[in-house]
């Protein structure tokens, strides 16, 4: 009887530290899933954060781009308008 009490007890000993060892394990590949999905979070964030600037940067220099087009659009129009305002009336002939 003290053997089988024995062999009980090295039996549940056994179990204990084997799920010791289980919930260890698997709180340790938790807590790298956690830092492993946070690092990528982290990634996926800077990746944004860099589109967004780009497109910013983009944006910023089409509205640029787009302004200097008008200013030479209004330029030449009015240099077109003038040329009218200060040209001499062309003489035409008289029916007869």
């Amino acid at each position: 009887m003290t053997q089988l009490n024995d062999l009980t007890a090295q039996v549940t000993t056994l179990l204990k530290r084997s799920y010791e060892q289980t919930n260890d394990f698997s709180k340790r590949v938790g807590e790298e899933a956690t830092r492993t999905m946070e690092g990528q979070y982290e990634q996926a964030r800077e990746l944004v954060e860099l589109g967004l600037q780009t497109q910013s940067s983009l944006y910023t220099e089409w509205v640029k781009q787009a302004t200097t087009a008008r200013d030479m659009w209004t330029e030449a129009f009015h240099s077109f308008s003038k040329g009218f305002e200060t040209a001499k009336p062309v003489k035409t002939q008289k029916a007869s």
